[in-house]
């Protein structure tokens, strides 16, 4: 398990966004704007993307963020695995 905080990089931000795509959908839009995971948040939320590769692809991903004011609040987003590498367990792991 990687666990990164933004800004990442584009084609990191990328690889995420195709990923969702796969696992969700081409209809659905992720809750997560590029920007967030730029880093222009950085001063008002915590970030945190956890994910895992295999083979050196992204197949799973989950993103918490807290506010900073208020640590002990918080959402977890973009939980997604690739159908490829789902019943593995990956998901529970992140």
């Amino acid at each position: 398990m990687k666990i990164s905080s933004p800004p990442l990089n584009i084609s990191t931000v990328r690889e995420m966004y195709s990923l969702w795509e796969t696992a969700f959908g081409a209809d659905v839009e992720p809750d997560l704007a590029p920007g967030v995971l730029a880093g222009k948040e950085k001063a008002f939320n915590d970030v945190k993307v956890y994910s895992e590769l295999m083979a050196g692809s992204m197949v799973a991903t989950a993103v918490s963020v807290s506010p900073l004011p208020l640590r002990s609040i918080g959402a977890i987003g973009e939980v997604a695995t690739h159908p490829d590498s789902r019943n593995k367990g990956l998901a529970t792991d992140l």
